[in-house]
């Protein structure tokens, strides 16, 4: 049974990833703003009818975990199988957090089991709020978030292979929490494809505009190859691990250098849209 199955599980009977993450509050993990899917504080807003939806990945896009996961993912794999789990030496760049467990599994040729599979996911998102603190906002993210958040043409969504009470631990740790109030997780799927598809579907119901154009916004191939593979416009950064050649390599339909730029950024979403959005 994996990650992803568990959380399939909850949904099959009817309930969400968020309802999966409630186990982790009776847990002793606290339920996140994020989960909550609360309402942007401070003066933003969610915009109920917008005409452009952006999806953002989180690691590499628009923050920094310095390791976090990393070192979470470990801490967890050897508490609950006994084993390191070699977190280290693996490619994490725009996989999901359960492909990445499976991943560590397979390497170690072993299964498992149902039992171990929920115990894992709470023992990494305990480790994660351990180990996130030195979480950043990569620079200029925090400035284009909230003049995006602020634009009523716009409707903001996460796309990304954390977990959801993962990614919300990221999100407040940068402060950027409540900034991306819904989208698709890892939680949601094991493949980029998978995760991304319910993040399009819960972003387009969420502000009830199921026509307007998307765009999604990413640091690697993988995530190229998911928004091409289900027919959206990818804005690729070279905030990550991959610079600009090889992002456009991978065919991104536009490649920044960084989110640094409001008016680059808009452009594109202009651009690839095919509607007007000035910032």
């Amino acid at each position: 049974m994996s990650l992803g199955q568990y959380y399939n599980g909850y949904q099959a009977n009817g309930k969400s990833a968020g309802d999966a993450g409630s186990m982790l509050v009776s847990s002793g993990v606290s339920r996140s703003p994020l989960v909550e899917r609360s309402y942007i504080e401070g003066g933003l807003r969610v915009s109920p009818h917008p005409t452009h939806l952006i999806i953002f990945d989180l690691d590499g896009t628009v923050l920094d975990g310095h390791g976090a996961g990393h070192a979470a993912m470990e801490r967890a794999f050897r508490e609950v199988v006994g084993q390191p789990g070699e977190f280290s030496h693996l490619d994490f760049a725009g996989r999901t957090d359960p492909a990445m467990l499976h991943l560590a599994a397979e390497r170690l040729g072993i299964t498992i089991s149902a039992e171990q599979w929920p115990r894992l996911l709470r023992a990494f998102v305990a480790a994660l709020q351990a180990t996130a603190g030195a979480t950043q906002a990569l620079p200029g993210v925090p400035a284009l978030l909230r003049q995006l958040a602020r634009d009523p043409r716009v409707g903001l969504g996460v796309g990304t292979g954390n977990v959801e009470e993962g990614a919300a631990i990221k999100l407040a740790a940068a402060g950027l929490a409540g900034l991306l109030p819904v989208g698709g997780y890892g939680s949601d799927g094991e493949s980029r494809e998978a995760m991304l598809r319910v993040a399009l579907d819960r972003t387009r119901a969420y502000y009830a505009a199921p026509n307007a154009p998307a765009v999604t916004v990413g640091d690697t191939p993988r995530d190229v190859n998911a928004a091409r593979a289900l027919g959206v416009r990818c804005i690729a950064v070279a905030t990550g691990r991959y610079d600009v050649p090889a992002l456009q390599a991978a065919g991104a339909d536009a490649v920044l250098p960084s989110l640094q730029d409001p008016r680059a950024f808009y452009a594109e979403v202009s651009r690839l849209s095919g509607r007007p959005l000035v910032g």
